[in-house]
């Protein structure tokens, strides 16, 4: 999918002034003060907007690829004909747990109950994980954003992350249920605020994983971590960056260790299954120079 250069207009592509950075502000502190909250329900309609970003039908992976993944199952109900990634509609998400939210972050992540009308009744279809990408409640365009090596201004807006993410679905779709959660689709989602946002629907990992980050905290909180512990984990980070690398031409696949799980049964094996998540900013050389082509391209145009 092409990032249209109009699209880009209604964002800063410069440094805002005071003035818009209040505007910005205010804007952050009424979407905050009215912010989600366990027991919420968002209407999950279709269609997925990106259709390719759903699971390969057929994910034998090449002989080059070996992981020591046993590929998990997908919820099949979702994927069915009358699934919101197929234009159904009659189906909720019940928000149960707060993964991650608040504001100044890149997306707001929940643990939902999947909900679904049968016959006039509700009832339960599953767990999964909605990815928000709320654009009021998004890192705070500063400083920090820029790169004057690169460019004068280079914050890219939540619209951004999620087109790049859906890329990185599409392209990686046969990984999804090993390297990959599996992906459930991208749907436009209507806050109580009237707010619209892109949400990223996905596998539940919560129960069976931990996220690496905290596993090398825990492991060092008594001293330094020893390369016993912490090789295996890095070794498999590598060996998966550089077959994707060659594979796909990623150069960029976002491995901060917060961004990465590992199945807790396989925490102390040689070959420790990772999962790899927050594609965001994720890029092939592509990607990339598509992208910067069409950010630049929309600076010629009015923007206030």
């Amino acid at each position: 999918m092409k990032v249209e250069k109009k699209d880009y207009h209604k964002y800063y592509l410069r440094a805002p002034n005071s003035a818009q950075l209040k505007v910005y502000r205010a804007a952050q502190k009424h979407a905050f003060d009215h912010r989600l909250k366990i027991g919420d329900s968002l209407a999950w309609n279709g269609p997925n907007l990106f259709p390719d970003t759903l699971p390969a039908t057929n994910q034998l992976l090449d002989k080059k690829f070996i992981i020591p993944h046993q590929l998990r199952q997908s919820l099949p109900h979702l994927l069915a004909p009358t699934a919101p990634a197929c234009g159904g509609i009659g189906w909720s998400l019940r928000l149960v747990e707060a993964v991650r939210e608040g504001k100044n972050l890149p997306s707001q992540i929940w643990k939902c109950e999947v909900l679904r009308f049968e016959e006039e009744e509700e009832v339960s279809a599953g767990v999964v994980v909605v990815k928000l990408r709320q654009q009021s409640l998004y890192m705070e365009p500063g400083s920090h954003h820029s790169e004057p090596d690169f460019d004068d201004w280079n914050w890219w807006p939540a619209e951004y992350y999620y087109v790049q993410e859906s890329h990185v679905y599409s392209a990686l779709r046969k990984f999804q249920g090993r390297l990959l959660p599996i992906c459930y689709g991208f749907y436009n989602f209507k806050l109580s605020t009237g707010e619209q946002c892109v949400g990223m629907v996905m596998e539940d990992l919560t129960s069976t994983t931990d996220v690496l980050f905290s596993v090398f905290q825990e492991e060092k909180k008594d001293g330094l971590l020893s390369p016993e512990f912490y090789a295996p984990f890095l070794f498999e980070i590598f060996r998966v960056q550089k077959a994707l690398h060659d594979e796909f031409e990623f150069f960029c696949l976002n491995t901060n260790l917060k961004n990465v799980l590992v199945i807790r049964e396989t925490a102390g094996h040689h070959r420790p299954c990772l999962v790899f998540l927050g594609f965001g900013p994720s890029k092939t050389v592509a990607w990339q120079t598509e992208s910067r082509t069409n950010l630049i391209e929309s600076q010629k145009g009015t923007v206030d």
